[in-house]
C-alpha cells in the first residue's frame, strides 16, 4: 500500500504540472487553430471567454500576481541560504543525492518560473497599450506562467514540510541534547582543569619539600 502511496505521490511530484501545462496548451492551441479555419468545429465561446475574461483579468490582477512572485523569490532565497546552513542531524543532510539533487531542481524551477513572469510582465507592460486586451498568445503565455508558478510554490512548499516536519518534531529534543553535551564538555574541561591544578600543586609542594630538605642539610653542615 506504501508503495502505491509513493508512486501517485512521485507522479504528481514529477510530471502532474508537465502534463497539465500539456494539456492545457493543446487544447486551447488545438481549439484557436481550428477556429481559425471554421467556427463550425471549435468552441467559439471558450475561446472569446480565453481572450475577452481572462485576457482582461490577467492585466487587472497582474500587480498583484507580481508581488506574489516577488515574495515567492524572497522564499526561494531563504530556502537556498537555509540548505548551507542544515545541521548533520537534519532530515535533508541525510537524503540520498539524488533527493537531495532533486529539491534543488524544485527550488531552481520555482524560481525561474516566478522571475520569468515578472520578466513577461514588464514585456507585456512595455509593449502593450493599457487600453487593449493583449492577443490569444500573449494571454495563454501568461496564464501558463502563473499555473506554473503558482503548482511549484505549492509543490516545493509540500516537500519542504516533509522534510522538515521531522526537524520541527525533534527541535526540543535536539536543543537538549545539544546543551546536554555543552554541559558534559564543560564538566570534562572543568575536571581537566582541576587535575592539571591538583598537579601543578602536588609538584610545587615536592618542589617546597626538596628546597626545605636541601635548607635543613646546608644549616646543619653551617
Amino acid at each position: 500500500m506504501n508503495k502505491r502511496y509513493d508512486k501517485i505521490f512521485s507522479f504528481f511530484e514529477e510530471y502532474f504540472i508537465k502534463v497539465l501545462l500539456s494539456i492545457i496548451i493543446l487544447f486551447l492551441v488545438i481549439n484557436h487553430l481550428i477556429l481559425a479555419y471554421s467556427n463550425q468545429f471549435g468552441l467559439v465561446n471558450l475561446n472569446k471567454w480565453f481572450v475577452t475574461t481572462v485576457g482582461s483579468d490577467v492585466i487587472n490582477i497582474q500587480g498583484t500576481l507580481l508581488t506574489i512572485a516577488s515574495i515567492f523569490i524572497g522564499i526561494y532565497f531563504t530556502v537556498f541560504t537555509l540548505l548551507t546552513t542544515l545541521n548533520k542531524n537534519s532530515t535533508i543532510t541525510n537524503l540520498t543525492q539524488g533527493n537531495f539533487n532533486k529539491i534543488v531542481l524544485y527550488i531552481r524551477n520555482s524560481f525561474c518560473g516566478a522571475f520569468g513572469y515578472i520578466i513577461l510582465s514588464l514585456l507585456t507592460t512595455i509593449g502593450l497599450n493599457p487600453k487593449n486586451i493583449p492577443g490569444f498568445y500573449l494571454i495563454l503565455f501568461h496564464v501558463l506562467f502563473i499555473i506554473y508558478m503558482i503548482l511549484c510554490s505549492f509543490r516545493l512548499g509540500i516537500i519542504i514540510y516533509i522534510a522538515f516536519k521531522h526537524d520541527l518534531a525533534n527541535m526540543k529534543k535536539n536543543v537538549l541534547e545539544e546543551k546536554k553535551k555543552e554541559q558534559e564538555h564543560e564538566n570534562l574541561m572543568h575536571r581537566i582543569e582541576k587535575v592539571i591544578a591538583d598537579m601543578e600543586n602536588e609538584k610545587e609542594k615536592k618542589q617546597a619539600e626538596i628546597v626545605n630538605q636541601l635548607t635543613s642539610i646546608r644549616n646543619k653542615k653551617e
